[in-house]
């Protein structure tokens, strides 16, 4: 019989009860943590499975996370759309107001200050913030999106933002603006041709203008062209309602008749001559007698739509002309082919009337910036309570805009959530320990180990008997 040494007995003993430990004690971590596989070394098929999970539910996390984020963008944005909402209602009633009754000059000015005070408030929801960035901005920071521009007595509200809108993914390849593009939401417009309200015959040209709401087209004399050689006539100190290419035709020893006007005696010197049949003038500095008897004179116009603080020179050569309002860089194409008068023309641009458009024609039709007569007034008025309506009814579809879009993020945010709870139940059946089971396990180990300790110790006891047998 092959005698087994001592120390390789105690060797393979300790071996044993060290193993018997450590399973003990792996036993106890899982009890502990709650988790069979802590180590992919636990369990490698089920750590090639946990791995995918846990990388899902941290995406879902993050996608939860950024809807909440896209939530609270959401509701902000939708309260400053109410807000918005409120101060058109009472822009209304006031246009209503001013259009039914008879409204003294101080109340006007009143009515106006108040207007003017709700476009200041119109403006600042418009700029709403959270967390340092405009909500209607797009993707541009640091600058406010909506900016008051005043010159005098001419406002506009203009947008600096961009038509981006930042998304972050809310749901598995979907994703959701938290920022949007406020022309869109608060300034989209179904442009129309330009009216013309005045008598000059200037008429909207293409393609379409850019300005917004109205504005005022002053038309000027700017100076008498003469052909050269001719003799007798010069511009005079007189005001000339006249424009564009006038033919003249002169008669010995001194009548005159100019674009098929009556025949005028000329007296010499300064005089106005009628131009046409329909009372224009044009003055003239007269030295007899005139040469050559026909020629065409050009009575030269400017156009402005800043009250002539900047002009563009008509070409009469040509059948439009371009004219920039400085104030919000906006340009209006004229047609001047018929042009034949000084004077204003008050311009509507049809389909402009967005909420800040509505609010400051308001204002300034209550303070008839334009000097008009009341009974014109009084039709503009009734004009802007449709405009209001309008613009009011672009601002609720920016408010029904967002609520749907709150609506998919709830309902989106329910099925993250299912999806969550389906995967956290797959983990737990791969991952989690079954506590009964592992603690029934522990107590049997560690009444085996305890077994063993007490065998081990009898088996391996040495004196120095055993040494000398």
């Amino acid at each position: 019989m092959t005698r087994i040494p001592s120390t390789s007995f105690q060797h393979r003993t300790l071996h044993d009860l060290r193993l018997s430990l450590e399973a003990s004690a792996r036993l106890q971590r899982q009890i502990s943590s709650g988790r069979r596989v802590e180590r992919p070394s636990d369990d490698p098929t089920a750590a090639a499975r946990i791995l995918p999970l846990v990388a899902d539910l941290r995406a879902l996390d993050r996608m939860r996370a950024n809807g909440e984020l896209a939530k609270g963008v959401l509701d902000l944005g939708a309260y400053s759309l109410e807000q918005i909402s409120e101060h058109m209602t009472t822009a209304r009633e006031i246009a209503l107001q001013a259009a039914n009754t008879t409204v003294g000059g101080k109340d006007r000015e009143s009515l106006a200050d108040e207007v003017d005070q709700l476009l200041d408030q119109l403006v600042s929801l418009a700029n709403a913030q959270r967390g340092g960035r405009y909500l209607f901005g797009g993707s541009v920071d640091g600058t406010a999106p909506f900016v008051r521009l005043d010159s005098g007595d001419r406002t506009r509200v203009v947008y600096r933002g961009d038509d981006r809108e930042r998304g972050v993914e809310v749901g598995p390849g979907i994703r959701m603006s938290v920022n949007f593009a406020g022309d869109a939401l608060l300034q989209s417009r179904a442009r129309g041709a330009t009216r013309y309200d005045g008598d000059t015959g200037a008429a909207a040209g293409p393609p379409f203008d850019t300005g917004v709401g109205t504005a005022r087209l002053d038309i000027t004399f700017a100076g008498l062209t003469i052909p050269a050689g001719t003799i007798g006539l010069a511009a005079g100190p007189g005001e000339t309602t006249a424009l564009g290419r006038l033919d003249y035709v002169f008669t010995a020893p001194a009548t005159i008749s100019i674009a098929g006007g009556p025949p005028t005696v000329l007296t010499g010197g300064p005089q106005d001559v009628p131009v046409g049949t329909d009372g224009r003038t044009l003055s003239l500095d007269v030295t007899l007698p005139i040469a050559p008897p026909t020629g065409t004179l050009v009575s030269e116009a400017w156009a402005s739509l800043d009250g002539g603080a900047t002009r563009t020179r008509i070409d009469f050569g040509s059948d439009r002309v371009i004219v920039e309002d400085p104030l919000d860089e906006s340009r209006v194409h004229v047609d001047v082919s018929a042009l034949a008068s000084t004077g204003v023309e008050h311009l509507t641009f049809a389909g402009t009337f967005d909420a800040f458009a509505a609010l400051i024609e308001l204002r300034d039709q209550l303070r008839n910036v334009d000097g008009a007569p009341a009974d014109t007034v009084r039709e503009r008025l009734t004009a802007i309570v449709g405009a209001l309506g309008e613009a009011h009814e672009l601002v609720l579809g920016a408010l029904q805009d967002l609520g749907a879009r709150s609506d998919g993020l709830g309902l989106l945010q329910t099925r993250l959530d299912t999806l969550r709870q389906m995967d956290e139940e797959t983990l737990s059946d791969v991952r989690d320990v079954d506590l009964v089971e592992a603690i029934a396990k522990m107590e049997m180990q560690n009444f085996a180990y305890q077994a063993a300790l007490q065998v081990s110790a009898r088996a391996i006891q040495t004196s120095l008997l055993d040494f000398l047998a």
